[in-house]
């Protein structure tokens, strides 16, 4: 009984209108990717592309792909990320962007040794390496910013000795 059920015209509708490829709107830069035009029915022919900071244009070449969908090849043109309109003569038809790869880097470390070598203990005094080798990290770095505390061993002797003198004056006559 769902076809009669009330929930059955939102699924369907919401089915339509998620059942289309989604549409891309960003772009990286260092990828060469042609952008796909989202409308197409009526297209001149020629286009050009407007960076809407630095306000250049560009012409474009039209390309129709075998599904019947319109692409348009930029071949390296941005050279900046920004942000840039698709104009069809002076109808803007869609907006794309491009931005910088978000790919990291490959990192290179110094080892412990390096990093010694580099510091150089008489000239920076207040460098220090902690290896991987310290097993408790935060001890270690509290340790290296305040310094020993023997404030504990301080206590545990001070109860010892007032033991000791309570001892002595209780049993020395």
């Amino acid at each position: 009984n769902f076809i009669r059920h009330l929930i059955f015209v939102p699924t369907v509708y919401n089915m339509v209108l998620n059942s289309g490829a989604p549409q891309k709107y960003s772009y990286p830069i260092d990828f060469d990717e042609p952008v796909v035009l989202n409308h197409y029915e009526n297209l001149s022919g020629q286009l050009k592309i407007r960076n809407m900071q630095t306000k250049e244009e560009f012409l474009l070449p039209v390309k129709t792909t075998g599904n019947g969908q319109k692409t348009v090849s930029l071949d390296e043109l941005p050279k900046v990320a920004g942000h840039f309109v698709i104009f069809d003569g002076n109808q803007p038809i869609q907006a794309i962007s491009f931005n910088y790869s978000r790919k990291e880097s490959d990192p290179e470390f110094y080892s412990v040794q390096e990093l010694k070598k580099l510091i150089q203990p008489g000239l920076f005094k207040q460098f220090q390496v902690i290896g991987l080798s310290d097993v408790n990290f935060t001890a270690t770095l509290q340790n290296l910013n305040n310094g020993k505390q023997l404030w504990k061993y301080f206590i545990v002797l001070a109860i010892i000795f007032l033991v000791c003198e309570i001892a002595i004056i209780r049993f020395w006559k």
